[in-house]
């Protein structure tokens, strides 16, 4: 059974009451791993050290920022096969996109590493000769970071990345489902040497957890990914503390064929975007509307193409697609 820690001020730390959270494989339904159960008190220690990291951080050198962030990276890259193996027990998903989503969260920090020395201010003419005006950009100080399950470790890189790079210090409220990659995640930029306090990662319930960030005038930015209902209800929990919010929700694909296209790369196109992921993500094609003169072709290429596909428990070779992550996916 493993068992994992939150990060808060630079210690991997468990909850002050102890609780827990059981982590299951969703192949076999079987628990595996337990990570902490935060609560109120744990969210405000994870503030409080956000607060304290953040003067000493901002004021840093972008150009020092980036120098841990791309060391953060390389770190990250050697430990694409361990963390992928995480992603795939705890999530489902094939082996081998777990390790192509572990890549992509490193490349993210390193892109992040170079556009922090790009944030470039300005200077705005005046009408008086001897007057003008300059844009300084200062970072807004603690954000928060509360990501999804389907892709725990890209979804949260982008939010980790921008605000590290910018001279913010974070919380990182990991998702229940999927805690132990994006933890193993956040241990390549502890590792790395980022200060404590800069980076923290709690695990624990959005519904208590997510009211303590919002309500709390410590915490200036709040960046959601998840479903249109929840982020509706983070909206209005940030209303009375004014917080800046950046809110990235559900999605609605559909897919058009034309009857000039090249069928075969068409029919491809939509299994892949389909079925990726077993349908668990914002961009899943959900509706295609056919050329009517090709539509019997298409159909013919789609459904034979569709039984080719492989499912079963994605740590094994040659799986297409695993299970899903949660039951109450089927429902939504």
């Amino acid at each position: 059974m493993l068992k994992k820690s939150m990060l808060i001020g630079g210690q991997w730390v468990e909850g002050e009451d102890k609780d827990i959270l059981e982590v299951l494989n969703p192949a076999y339904g079987d628990i595996f791993a337990t990570v902490p159960k935060a609560h109120k008190e744990d969210v405000e220690k994870a503030i409080n050290a956000a607060e304290a990291a953040l003067q000493n951080w901002s004021m840093l050198s972008p150009f020092k920022r980036g120098d841990l962030l791309r060391k953060a990276s390389d770190i990250a890259f050697k430990r694409t096969d361990e963390i992928a193996k995480l992603m795939t027990l705890e999530q489902g998903k094939p082996l081998k996109e777990a390790a192509g989503e572990v890549e992509k969260g490193a490349k993210i920090l390193r892109y992040y590493a170079e556009e922090g020395e790009r944030i470039y201010g300005r200077i705005v003419p005046n009408e008086e000769e001897d007057i003008e005006s300059r844009v300084i950009y200062q970072p807004v100080g603690i954000a928060a970071a509360i990501s999804p399950w389907n892709y725990p470790i890209e979804l949260l890189a982008w939010k980790i990345g921008g605000a590290l790079a910018a001279g913010c210090t974070i919380i990182a409220k990991l998702p229940s489902e999927t805690p132990l990659s994006p933890l193993a995640f956040t241990a390549c930029l502890h590792d790395a040497g980022v200060p404590a306090g800069v980076i923290n990662a709690i695990t624990g319930s959005g519904s208590e957890l997510g009211p303590v960030l919002f309500n709390s005038s410590k915490v200036k930015k709040i960046a959601f990914t998840g479903s249109t209902y929840t982020g509706r209800q983070v909206l209005e929990g940030c209303v009375g503390t004014f917080k800046k919010v950046s809110l990235e929700l559900g999605g609605s694909l559909p897919m058009v064929v034309c009857k000039d296209c090249n069928l075969d790369v068409a029919v491809a196109g939509a299994v892949r975007r389909s079925f990726r992921n077993m349908g668990q993500i914002c961009i899943a094609i959900n509706r295609i509307y056919v050329d009517m003169e090709i539509y019997e072709q298409f159909m013919a290429k789609f459904v034979e193409e569709t039984k080719k596909l492989s499912i079963g428990d994605g740590a094994k070779e040659n799986c297409d697609l695993g299970p899903m992550c949660t039951k109450d996916g089927i429902v939504t």
